[in-house]
């Protein structure tokens, strides 16, 4: 052992095992992130709000459908995914047990359709805050995202 590491000490070979270690590294930890959670978001809370509701992006990078099934957060006590029905021209969501996205597809979690209600929130939200939210597939896989605040006059202009 002590001979090959003599051997190639001063070649290009630590370089070439270096790099294709870390891409290795890279590879097996990215491989099994099969959903990619996008551009998440929540508009600021007014005081003593209890829900809101979150919209984001879930890309779905494998060949096999993926059923999430629970939501968590550090900001409520309740996540849940909701949709919009139409009943006798009365718009009402509805509470949905799970999502499934899709093999390679993507499904867009947006005001109006499908999207993540938080309730019991237990603290107001800030234009620029942050936070986490972890949502968990039937398989027991976890998929964290960063969810960050936005202005509440944002939503005013969405629905213009």
């Amino acid at each position: 052992m002590v001979f090959l590491v003599k051997k190639f000490k001063n070649s290009n070979f630590y370089k070439i095992f270096f790099v294709l270690t870390i891409f290795l590294f890279f590879k097996l930890v990215y491989a099994k992130q099969n959903l990619f959670l996008h551009g998440g978001y929540t508009f600021e809370t007014f005081p003593g709000q209890k829900s809101t509701s979150v919209y984001m992006v879930i890309y779905n990078n494998s060949k096999e459908d993926v059923v999430i099934d629970s939501i968590s957060t550090d900001v409520s006590k309740i996540g849940e995914f909701h949709t919009h029905t139409l009943e006798k021209n009365i718009n009402r969501m509805k509470k949905l047990d799970n999502i499934t996205i899709k093999g390679n597809d993507k499904l867009y979690l947006q005001p109006g359709k499908i999207h993540i209600m938080l309730m019991g929130l237990n603290r107001d939200l800030k234009d620029y805050d942050e936070f986490d939210l972890i949502l968990k597939s039937k398989e027991n896989r976890k998929y964290k995202t960063v969810i960050k605040v936005l202005n509440k006059r944002l939503d005013k202009m969405n629905q213009m």
